[in-house]
């Protein structure tokens, strides 16, 4: 790898995941990243994330700890204080993959101007769950970027010139405020997907994707509708892409709201 180690801003939202926390936190560390910028944002926790957050500060760029409106505003705060080159949001539950960070920056390094953000693979794990992994869509594209979550959100490294762009995440979505946001990148620049894993999603009862799953479930289809009926025809180039894009759409949903995980 190139010399240049560009820098990563972590950030990671914290709401009562103590349980879960260090483990995060420890993810991280092992990374043993030299340019590394952790920012933590929590919302007040009233269970043991607090100690654990004030037993690791000295490692935060930024620790916030403060009442917010959920986890899309929590984001925000995180990525207004960003300063690295590149810059992603690991939830309190999940972790990094061993040597995630180093393969984020090779694909910095020589990247193509017009690709701004980056994914990769993630193991899915949890209580009574058999590990799987799971890679982002690499075929037919890019209509299944419009139709839904075509790659875990966690392996998804972007530079912060997309900030620029298209400033922070809608805080009046708590489900698909990262679909949305993505789409709205994708229209102007390109992705580009890595063969790695970069993540481990955990799944428990207190995630949003499990124990409010129906709620989880029935919110992409109301707003891929909206969304599909805002964008510009930039990347929509003919009716049968246009077409191509719903009936993707359809099974994503349709697959999303009889599957449980």
């Amino acid at each position: 790898m190139a010399d240049h180690y560009p820098t990563i801003s972590l950030i990671i939202p914290s709401f009562n995941q103590g349980k879960y926390l260090e483990a995060t936190l420890q993810s991280v560390w092992q990374q043993q990243y030299p340019n590394l910028e952790c920012i933590v944002v929590d919302g007040g926790s009233t269970d043991e994330t607090i100690s654990i957050l004030q037993r690791y500060a000295r490692y935060f760029k930024h620790l916030i700890i403060e009442k917010d409106g959920g986890q899309s505003e929590a984001i925000n705060k995180g990525l207004r204080l960003a300063s690295g080159d590149l810059v992603n949001w690991l939830n309190s539950d999940d972790l990094l993959y061993e040597g995630a960070l180093m393969r984020v920056a090779q694909w910095y390094n020589t990247s193509q101007r017009h690709e701004i953000l980056c994914y990769g693979g993630t193991v899915e794990f949890g209580d009574h769950i058999r590990n799987r992994l799971r890679f982002g869509h690499t075929q037919g594209l890019p209509h299944r970027y419009f139709a839904g979550s075509c790659f875990p959100q966690p392996t998804a490294f972007f530079k912060r010139e997309a900030l620029a762009t298209l400033g922070g995440l809608d805080e009046d979505l708590h489900f698909t405020m990262d679909f949305d946001w993505y789409v709205r990148l994708f229209l102007q620049y390109d992705f580009a997907p890595l063969k790695h894993l970069l993540s481990w999603t955990r799944f428990h009862p207190e995630a949003k994707t499990v124990g409010r799953f129906n709620e989880y479930a029935s919110r992409p289809q109301p707003h891929f509708s909206q969304l599909l009926h805002s964008l510009p025809h930039t990347k929509l180039y003919t009716t049968t892409a246009a077409f191509s894009v719903v009936s993707v759409a359809r099974k994503y949903l349709h697959r999303l709201q009889n599957i449980q995980p």
